[in-house]
Parts: C-alpha cells; sequence; structure tokens
C-alpha cells in the first residue's frame, strides 16, 4: 500500500494497493485540479495483468483499455534495460533520463526526468515522489506519505466499484 497526497495545482490524494507483484493494482483517486477552475476527480483504476479499467466515480462511467505502462513499454523504439524494475522501464520507454539519486521516506530512489522537466523519485519501481513544474514554477507535486509493501490486500480493494458499467 502507498499513500499520496498532490498538493500545489493539484490538491488531493492516491493510495494504490499492490497484489503479486504488482500484477494486480488498484488506485483511489480523490483530488481537486485547482489551477483550472477547481476540478474534481474521484476515480477507481484497477490493473489486471495487461488490463486497466478505469472507473469514474463523479460520472459514474467505466472503460477498459490496455494498461497504459505495460503498452508504453512494449511499444517502445527506446532501448529498455528489462533489469530495471517497475516504472524505471516506463521511464526508458518514454525517453525519460535518469539524472541522479534522492531519498523519499528513507528509501533510496533513482531519479528521472521527463522531457517536461518533471522530476520522478523512483524506488524499486514505485514512483514517491513527482514533481511537475509548469513555466519554471512547480506546478504541483504528487508524493507517498506512507508505504507498506508487505500488506495483507483484500480483494474488496481490487474489486470493480459496484453499479458503473465497462464501457469496452
Amino acid at each position: 500500500i502507498v499513500e499520496y497526497t498532490f498538493t500545489g495545482g493539484i490538491e488531493g490524494t492516491e493510495n494504490i494497493y499492490f497484489k503479486d507483484f504488482g500484477r494486480r493494482e488498484a488506485r483511489y483517486v480523490d483530488y481537486v485540479f485547482t489551477s483550472f477552475g477547481n476540478i474534481e476527480k474521484r476515480e477507481v483504476v484497477i490493473i489486471d495483468g495487461p488490463d486497466q479499467y478505469t472507473f469514474d466515480l463523479i460520472e459514474e462511467k467505466g472503460a477498459k483499455q490496455p494498461y497504459i505502462i505495460l503498452a508504453k513499454v512494449r511499444k517502445s523504439e527506446n532501448p529498455i534495460d528489462e533489469s530495471l524494475p517497475g516504472f524505471e522501464q516506463y521511464a526508458q520507454a518514454d525517453g525519460m533520463k535518469r539524472v541522479g539519486s534522492g531519498e523519499v521516506l528513507g528509501k533510496p530512489t533513482n531519479m528521472w526526468e521527463d522531457r517536461d522537466g518533471a522530476e520522478y523519485h523512483i524506488w524499486n519501481g514505485i514512483p514517491l515522489k513527482v514533481t511537475s513544474y509548469h513555466d519554471g514554477e512547480v506546478a504541483f507535486v504528487f508524493e507517498a506519505q506512507t508505504i507498506d509493501i508487505g500488506a495483507d490486500i483484500p480483494e474488496e480493494k481490487l474489486a470493480f466499484p459496484e453499479g458503473i458499467e465497462i464501457d469496452e
């Protein structure tokens, strides 16, 4: 379980539940884009192997698509170091550059930078902090507040929200 907060132009939380070494994952997102007229976003994203299901809890709509990160890695024209864990393979596939190391929650991180200058702190394939910039100023920070890798994840956390149909 990783619990995150968003600060800056986005305010809110995201909690991620991992199971089966990340092959199954649930993300519970609740935030407001404060820099874009207070647009609220509440969703549940379920990753099940190669598939991603996104449930908009406000609009009560669901959608299925290929898991974005896995699809990006598979289609990448950039060389991928398959020994890298999880999100770091995505970083390579997306053309990000490794720029150093850091620390978040006492965990040593590899720092990556994307083409727009956003900085990613990644530990064991898990992004623990993302700082995004706009016009040289911090636009938002997405940062882990707690991490519990050994947590027992109840199946209910990985279940689809009731009452929302999926458009495929």
